[in-house]
């Protein structure tokens, strides 16, 4: 269901989005649901799709990291004897993996939230169910998870396995606290790395922002805690499994991200004169993003303001924006190799 965002929204007003589905349960299927803390736990959020979910199973157990990885899956899906339980049912005598059904479906955010109550570990990797991780995926984040403090950590994917990237650099770079302005630049939690009690004490993922609770979480939750991006592929994200997006949800993420993104710009101090001019930019290359990867024809939403800005104003606004947004690029990429240096040196 698409929330409804407009100028009375306060994005960062805090929700405690956990407590909204406390009173729906979660039920152990098979495995041991309390087998003690653990440094990080992959966790797989799932909904009819068995045929998929093998795939991102199977490369949650297949990690070659040495460190006793607990595999949660968290089934969305409360009908018992379901094409996914059947599935899991092949894998309850592997000795780290556990199996829970919500008694009712939590929704997207929801069950993202549940699947961080559910482990018991200091970090989580959420993994879609239609995703897969490298075999080294967890052998390339642990040395940063264990030496530097950080909220997120997120890895890039890839959409085509045949077709992988070529990356000169596997660095870590800092996320600048203005770099959300244009893009989300996190993009979907699949294969990103949580801290597990960051999350919650920030309130989880708030389905109201729907389709763009992700970028809006994201977005709240880096102001306030060290996100990072380690540039090396190691997610493998299946876009073609997922539908076309309906002209609706596009056009929320339009409305979605120029409120948040007002309420980003007129945190940080930049005046009206700046921030009209720079939404209407933002928005028209939202659109135009949008229209290169799904069709054309996609208007400005009509809810939005109808302001038009004299190319002076515009470019003058542009500048503006786009200097906030290198200086805080620098600070961040500079806090960065001081704290990988640091690191090293240990």
């Amino acid at each position: 269901m698409i929330g409804r965002v407009d100028e009375r929204t306060d994005f960062f007003r805090k929700v405690d989005n956990f407590a909204k589905k406390a009173s729906i349960s979660s039920t152990c299927i098979f495995g041991d649901d309390d087998c003690g803390p653990a440094f990080i736990t992959i966790a797989i959020p799932t909904y009819k799709r068995a045929s998929l979910l093998k795939d991102a199973l199977d490369s949650a157990l297949s990690q070659d990291a040495e460190c006793a990885c607990p595999v949660i899956v968290v089934d969305n899906n409360a009908g018992r004897g379901d094409e996914t339980e059947v599935l899991m049912d092949a894998y309850r005598d592997r000795k780290h993996v556990v199996y829970f059904k919500n008694k009712e479906n939590l929704g997207m955010g929801g069950n993202w939230n549940r699947c961080l109550e559910l482990a018991r570990s200091t970090w989580v990797v959420l993994l879609h169910d239609d995703d897969c991780l490298d075999a080294g995926f967890l052998r390339k984040v642990l040395p940063y998870l264990k030496n530097m403090k950080m909220g997120i950590l997120q890895t890039r994917k890839y959409t085509d396995p045949d077709k992988r990237p070529v990356r000169r650099f596997h660095n870590l770079k800092k996320v600048g606290r203005l770099d959300m302005l244009y893009a989300h630049s996190l993009d979907v939690p699949s294969g990103i790395v949580y801290h597990r009690d960051s999350v919650l004490a920030a309130g989880g993922f708030n389905d109201d922002f729907y389709p763009s609770l992700d970028y809006c979480f994201h977005t709240v939750f880096l102001g306030r805690n060290p996100v990072y991006i380690l540039n090396e592929d190691l997610t493998y994200y299946r876009v073609a499994v997922n539908a076309s997006q309906s002209p609706e949800v596009q056009e929320a993420w339009l409305v979605n991200g120029y409120y948040l993104n007002r309420q980003v710009l007129r945190r940080y101090g930049f005046p009206s004169w700046i921030v009209g001019p720079f939404l209407q930019i933002r928005t028209e290359r939202a659109r135009d993003t949008i229209e290169g990867v799904w069709h054309g024809g996609l208007g400005i939403p009509e809810c939005l303001p109808a302001a038009h800005f004299s190319p002076f104003r515009r470019a003058v606004s542009y500048l503006t924006v786009n200097a906030a947004v290198l200086y805080e690029k620098l600070k961040a990429r500079t806090c960065c190799l001081w704290n990988v240096l640091k690191m090293k040196l240990k």
